[in-house]
């Protein structure tokens, strides 16, 4: 290791200026990165060789605003805006007066920190109004132009419609400024609020004459929140424009997505030829979800589509046949399911054709596939399949009552939970079976294990059911609730006292509680320079994960820890959603498991760019051993979910990950050379 030289703090506001497409056709994201006034970037070395950080991060592991409170007027700048962005994580509203004064500290570091905990603590409903008007007074003061775009952000984060009215009424040209306004307008959608006017003024940022940075933020505005105001349709010239021939792929990829709701010869031709043709699998693969027109139009092109060498793009055109086959694609359907090179493309092809066809046939198929197969996922999701029909519900439930694998045992609840909400359960007249569900899920309850609790909560709450008057002795319920232990069983907990809640008429479930782990491994810390990186070998090729310590200390101590211990060895992807994440971690392998302790959510300001690793969570401060890695920019789990590290090498092994492929070992690279 090298000794440390200096103190280093790095203050930065991660912009998305542009990308570049590699030769496996995914985007290398750059970044701007902006150090406070007084403070220099050195990759080297951690900062945490100052024992004053370490403090500062400790009190904000705590939650110690009192403790932290003093380093707010420290007369070192790098104290003072350590000390602020704790309080990003902390989220104390009782303090928003003080984070307002710090507006005007002289440093830029210190008033971006103070910018960005107050949008995190303002998040809060009743601190929104005190905070929006703090920022927007700051704006029309404030003369750093990259301060003042993050003033755009946390305004649009905390927006009332006073805000969003506000950010309407911006007038600029500067790319840099409409940049930030696409994004406080993105952020205010997160808030729902948006209105038809900003469809306009969105779709004018993703015209050819912006940035690319700016074409993209508007275009993830109009991919989650235009579609959903009224008049979009009157703006569908550009966005069929920038859908078709835009030169980023993310710009393509959110505008056709905000299609979705125009039904026009135009927005079809595009969006067919978009899962044509696009260079890019993230475009087709959001194209097909977003198809909403004539089947018939498109369903040979999709039966096509199945065969394709992209294996996301074969199982999302097997997603869209699920929800859109007729009964005359029955034959067709299981012809290319035979011979699929992919077996969850073979399982939603299953699943469809048995719910088309409720004969023996298609049912006796699906379960010799399980019994021959030897991959546990492609049982679990047979079992999916299954769940269309009442009558197989005996043979699932032997593999709930038999299996010794935890994944099968939390498919078969999850399949029978399913097939008790099919709107024909009603239709079976023997009390025999409603019984043996009623007896399925108390036993699911009483197992105590969290994946057959969580899916059996749930649908004992639904109360189109009738579950409340089922059970004469609840009993069973508090004490399988109190046996649970937080936090590894947190959702579980949470899912059974939400149950229990509601049988007991209460409207409104008390907070959970959220105990974290409170020592931090300092000298664990401080022996990893800024930038260690992490080698993971899987069943598909090397990833290389470059770690935050600086700004993600508690995370990356915890994840470094397991990684020396061998914990990932072994494990498994167990959720891969193309064009969102590739999540693993869960020493369960069904997305249950976690750690007999949990620790504190870290929230820098960094952004999700492509291949950025976060911590799953059930909810702020429940961080365990999950993670996952993004397969595009996704800005709308900013600020919700620590991020910890980013890829630097393999992220086309990222894309090829599948469900189910394995974590064969990860190591810090100076152990894996």
């Amino acid at each position: 290791m090298r000794k440390i030289l200096a103190l280093v703090i790095l203050s930065t506001l991660v912009w998305a200026c542009g990308g570049k497409k590699d030769e496996n056709n995914t985007v290398k994201d750059s970044t701007i990165t902006v150090t406070s006034d007084t403070t220099k970037n050195i990759q080297m070395t951690n900062r945490f060789g100052d024992d004053t950080l370490v403090n500062i991060y400790g009190f904000q592991n705590l939650r110690d605003t009192k403790s932290l409170l003093p380093y707010l007027t420290n007369a070192n700048p790098v104290y003072r805006e350590a000390a602020t962005t704790a309080f990003a994580s902390v989220q104390d509203t009782t303090i928003i007066d003080t984070l307002a004064s710090l507006l005007k500290d002289k440093e830029a570091g210190v008033r971006h920190a103070a910018i960005y905990a107050l949008g995190q603590t303002g998040k809060k409903m009743k601190a929104r109004n005190k905070v929006e008007d703090v920022l927007i007074l700051a704006w029309e003061t404030e003369e750093n132009k990259q301060v003042k775009v993050k003033l755009l952000e946390a305004i649009g984060r905390v927006a009332t419609d006073k805000g969003l009215r506000y950010l309407a009424s911006l007038k600029t040209k500067d790319e840099d400024l409409l940049y930030g306004l696409a994004l406080g307008i993105f952020r205010a959608g997160q808030n729902s609020m948006f209105n038809d006017s900003l469809n306009e003024t969105m779709v004018n940022l993703i015209g050819p004459g912006h940035q690319e940075r700016v074409r993209e933020m508007a275009s993830h505005h109009l991919a989650r929140f235009g579609r959903l105001a009224k008049g979009l349709d009157k703006l569908q010239a550009d966005l069929i424009q920038a859908a078709a021939s835009d030169q980023h792929p993310y710009v393509r990829m959110n505008c056709v997505r905000a299609l979705a709701k125009i039904k026009s010869p135009l927005v079809q031709k595009t969006l067919i030829n978009s899962i044509k043709n696009d260079e890019n699998y993230l475009v087709r693969v959001n194209a097909m979800r977003t198809y909403r027109m004539s089947y018939d139009s498109i369903r040979t092109l999709m039966l096509e589509t199945l065969g394709d060498k992209n294996e996301h793009v074969a199982i999302n055109a097997s997603q869209y046949l699920q929800r859109n086959a007729t009964a005359t694609d029955v034959d067709t359907l299981l012809q290319i399911a035979q011979k699929s090179p992919y077996w969850l493309v073979k399982s939603n092809l299953l699943s469809i054709a048995y719910k088309l066809d409720d004969g023996d046939k298609v049912g006796d198929i699906i379960k010799t596939t399980y019994d021959k197969s030897q991959n546990i996922y492609e049982q679990s999701y047979l079992l999916t399949a299954l769940a269309t029909q009442v009558k197989d519900y005996g043979w699932i439930a032997d593999k709930l009552y038999n299996s010794d694998n935890k994944v099968i045992r939390t498919f078969a609840i999850d399949a029978l939970s399913q097939i008790r909400r099919l709107p024909d359960f009603d239709k079976v007249k023997a009390d025999t079976v409603k019984k043996d569900f009623g007896d399925i899920f108390k036993y699911a309850i009483e197992s105590k294990d969290v994946g057959l609790i969580y899916h059996a909560a749930q649908t004992l709450r639904n109360s189109d059911l009738g579950y409340k008057k089922f059970y004469r002795d609840r009993s069973f319920l508090q004490k399988t609730l109190d046996s649970l232990k937080l936090p590894i069983d947190i959702e579980a907990y949470q899912e059974l006292k939400r149950t229990i809640d509601y049988f007991n008429g209460k409207k409104k479930t008390a907070p959970f509680p959220t105990e974290t782990k409170k020592e931090i491994d300092w000298q664990l810390v401080k022996g990893l320079p800024q930038s260690q990186k992490v080698q993971l070998k899987t069943s598909k090729g090397n990833i290389v994960f470059e770690l935050f310590v600086n700004e993600s200390p508690v995370s990356v101590a915890t994840f470094v820890d397991l990684v020396k211990k061998g914990f990932y060895n072994g494990k498994t992807f167990h959720r891969v959603i193309a064009n969102f994440v590739a999540q693993g971690g869960c020493p369960r392998g069904d997305g249950f498991g976690g750690l007999d302790y949990s620790i504190t959510s870290e929230f820098a300001p960094l952004n999700y760019r492509t291949g950025y690793v976060g911590l799953a969570s059930a909810g702020k401060d429940t961080e365990s051993c999950q993670w996952f890695i993004t397969h595009s920019p996704t800005p709308h789990l900013d600020g919700n979910y620590t991020i910890f590290a980013k890829v630097a090498e393999g992220m086309d092994v990222v894309h090829k990950i599948m469900i189910g492929d394995k974590i064969e070992s990860v190591q810090l690279i100076e152990d894996a050379q």
